[in-house]
């Protein structure tokens, strides 16, 4: 009874996983969630990865309209953000190119 307690049952999936694999999951996304900062100051949130293409890692930002907004990106505006608990700092240039 005691390793039931230890698992966690989600519909669909072919077996139970264990709370620990979830917690690495979850530990391993909190790295990702990033502070987005426009001319002005903070402006949202936002999930940041890197994504293995050719030998190189193109940098993706996911996050919504309102806080990155079209204007934000035909006057090439300029963000930054912060990831891994405020320990990394990045620019990035918003452009046509770059944005979808």
């Amino acid at each position: 009874m005691e390793d039931i307690k230890k698992e966690i049952m989600i519909e669909k999936y072919p077996r139970p996983i264990k709370i620990e694999a979830t917690e690495k999951i979850l530990n391993q996304m909190k790295k990702n969630i990033c502070k987005i900062y426009k001319k002005g100051g903070w402006k949202g949130t936002g999930f940041f990865c890197q994504i293995n293409y050719n030998k190189n890692k193109i940098p993706v930002i996911i996050t919504n309209n309102h806080i990155i907004d079209e204007n934000d990106i035909k006057k090439n505006n300029m963000i930054e953000i912060s990831i891994n608990n405020d320990n990394e700092i990045k620019t990035i240039i918003l452009n046509d190119n770059r944005i979808i």
